[in-house]
């Protein structure tokens, strides 16, 4: 989109963003961040309307404002879910209008069609088999809880803080209707089939247990924003993601320092590494790269918010432990300190992470499996999806790309050859 650059479309912006700013005040709805993220999205869809429409009431937008706008961010090479995240902020400040014009169209009404979401271009649907070998892993783990959720999640459709809302008198009358109602985004309350047995099968315990008004998935002794953190991600397993999608090198994501992590330029600089060494050499140390060469990361928007997810999460072990803490005394400090730290913020050991992979490529039968292969599932990922050698390099920082060439030719010789067949497939369509 071009800068604006007509005092009269500027002074119709100006006024669409006090128009919005109004409505944002009065918000109580959403986290920090979801209110900073919908408030973002807006002002653009605010800028793209000052250009393109001249509109000058918010209570004007319609669908086809939405539809021009969809087609412009699919034009400009926007992600899926950007898109998705960009039309549910417009919706949700629509919804806090007293005076609005017109009914937004959902999703499915809209005269364009929207991408599906996909990461790296991969459906990262989980299969049949994945689902029942997880779930199964909870059950015989004693995890029902995350059995539940599971379940839940996959037979019935509920995002996860629907799950943590379900209380005793919830899951009763779920089991007694077949059916769970529940109150979702917006505060929208939907009523959902129970038809999958593993939904009942993992109620009953939980509901046995549970004090009467007691929430089946939260200890009472656990705010449930905490619980949801804990369940979503733990922090090495949020670590292993961030190598799986990122092709660091284990003692580089171990390094990882917060002034490294560009939030807002979605970005991520390598530029050092934790090593651990004798204590007579100085004991745990920042080191430089194995080829000595700073590297720009631009990571998938998951693994940003995966990280952003971090930052809050080590807030709260911080204030837990409190002068225990070990990683930083004041923010000021923690602007360098490490991304990921033990509970009590200490480094992460590379014995711990690796203990912590182990346990979990056990439990899915493939024990011989080593955090470094996360690396080269990147690589192999980056290639089929499209990455050229060069780029793959610059990712993984390889000092060359006959280096990359050498050690991941083998994929590129299989795409090759997957090209032709589908080339070969084309043209014997094409000449029947």
């Amino acid at each position: 989109m071009a800068p604006i650059n007509t005092t009269a479309t500027e002074n119709i912006y100006r006024s669409l963003i006090v128009q919005l700013d109004k409505l944002a005040r009065h918000n109580r709805q959403g986290s920090y961040r979801t209110k900073e993220r919908y408030y973002e999205a807006c002002k653009r869809f605010c800028k793209f309307l000052a250009e393109e429409y001249h509109l000058q009431k918010l209570s004007n937008i319609s669908g086809k404002h939405l539809t021009a706008y969809v087609e412009f961010l699919q034009a400009t090479d926007k992600a899926a879910s950007t898109v998705k995240t960009d039309l549910a902020a417009i919706r949700f400040f629509h919804d806090k209008m007293d005076n609005a014009k017109y009914r937004l169209p959902d999703n499915g009404e809209l005269s364009v069609e929207l991408e599906k979401r996909t990461f790296g271009g991969t459906d990262c649907t989980w299969s049949a088999e994945e689902f029942d070998k997880m779930f199964a892993i909870a059950l015989v783990s004693g995890q029902n809880r995350y059995a539940c959720a599971l379940a839940l999640a996959r037979f019935a459709g509920l995002r996860l803080h629907e799950c943590f809302r379900i209380d005793t008198a919830t899951a009763r009358q779920a089991l007694r209707e077949k059916a769970i109602t529940i109150k979702g985004k917006g505060g929208k309350v939907r009523t959902v089939p129970i038809e999958d047995a593993r939904i009942s099968m993992t109620l009953r315990p939980l509901l046995a247990k549970t004090r009467n008004g007691g929430k089946l998935l939260v200890s009472d002794d656990l705010p449930t924003h905490i619980a949801m953190q804990r369940a979503e991600l733990d922090p090495l397993g949020s670590l292993l993601i961030v190598i799986l999608f990122t092709g660091l090198r284990e003692s580089e994501a171990i390094g990882l320092t917060w002034d490294c992590v560009d939030f807002r330029a979605g970005t991520v600089k390598v530029c050092k590494q934790l090593q651990k060494r004798p204590l007579k050499d100085g004991g745990t140390v920042f080191a430089p790269l194995k080829n000595n060469k700073t590297r720009i990361l631009k990571p998938a928007p998951y693994v940003m918010d995966i990280l952003s997810k971090q930052w809050t999460i080590q807030t709260e072990q911080r204030l837990r432990v409190g002068e225990l803490w070990r990683a930083w005394t004041n923010e000021e400090e923690r602007q360098s300190a490490l991304v990921y730290t033990t509970p009590e913020g200490n480094d992460v050991s590379p014995t711990s992470l690796r203990h912590h992979f182990k346990k979990l490529v056990t439990a899915i039968g493939a024990p011989n499996v080593r955090v470094h292969d996360l690396r080269h599932t990147f690589a192999v990922l980056s290639l089929q999806n499209g990455d050229d050698i060069k780029t793959v390099q610059g990712n993984l920082g390889h000092a060359t790309a006959a280096f990359t060439l050498d050690v991941y030719g083998h994929v590129s010789e299989r795409m090759k050859d997957n090209s032709a067949a589908r080339m070969q497939a084309y043209i014997d369509k094409t000449t029947e």
